[in-house]
Parts: structure tokens; sequence; C-alpha cells
């Protein structure tokens, strides 16, 4: 059952490695690219120069678990935000290092982490439990979880 879920889960967001989506976050709106394969994934925001205000890149995972990420070949600052299946932030790493390669734990199982330009979560008042909302030709990545 956990396989056909999976099956279906990725035939829904298998887009193009340049797709982008409308992610919100309060009244913040990020144009954003989504990384939802092990190689748009593994790639992420490596080798370029930088990230805009109000761009971001979304990675997008199959099941819900625990991720660690590191800045490897990322030459900017960037905040990690960390999303739970219902699109409740319950991480942020702010500022993080260029070219770092010490992990950034996720610290709980994720659907999904969004990478900005670092310092815009303080900067728009993101901060964990605040409310990711990605806009995919009308449906929604989260769970509402009773919201």
């Amino acid at each position: 059952m956990k396989w056909l879920i999976a099956t279906l889960f990725l035939s829904f967001w298998s887009v193009s490695e340049n797709y982008t989506s409308l992610v919100r976050i309060g009244g913040v709106e990020f144009k954003t690219e989504i990384a939802n394969t092990r190689s748009t994934r593994s790639k992420g925001l490596m080798f370029r120069d930088e990230i805009l205000p109000h761009q971001a890149m979304l990675f997008v995972y199959p099941q819900d678990k625990k991720v660690a990420f590191w800045m490897k070949n990322v030459s900017f600052p960037i905040d990690i935000i960390f999303i739970d299946a219902c699109g409740v932030i319950v991480k942020i790493h702010e500022n993080a290092i260029p070219e770092d390669q010490s992990p950034i734990p996720s610290g709980k199982v994720i659907r999904a982490v969004l990478e900005i330009q670092g310092g815009a979560s303080k900067l728009n008042q993101i901060r964990p439990g605040s409310i990711v909302m990605v806009d995919f030709n009308n449906k929604q990545l989260f769970d509402s979880c009773n919201r």
C-alpha cells in the first residue's frame, strides 16, 4: 500500500527540472523551483551565483522522512526551512554558511524543504509554526491536518 501511495505521489509531482510554482507563507510569496527528483534534489542550488529575494527552491520527497542538508558548492547564504506533512514549518536554519559541508539536519520527519535567500525568514517574519501553501495546478502538496 505504501508503494502505491508513493507511486501516485511521485506521478502527481513529477515535473520537469525547471518547473516553477508559487509558494505562500503568510503574506509572502516566492516564485519557486521544484526539486522533486533525485537528480534535482541532489543538485539543489549548487553552482549558482545567487538566489534573489522572493525566489526559492522547494525540495519535495516521495515519503516523509528525516533529512540533512549541506552547503557544498553553494556560494551564498540561504535559509533552510523544514516543512512537515501538514505544511507547518518545524525548523528554520538561518543564513547557512556558504560552502560549509557540515550537516544541517531536519531533526524531525518532514515532507519538504524550502530554501530562500539568507536572512529572508527573519525579514519576512517566517518562523516555526508558520503554514506553507504550494499552488500546483490548484492542488496542494500538504495534508490539510484540520487547518
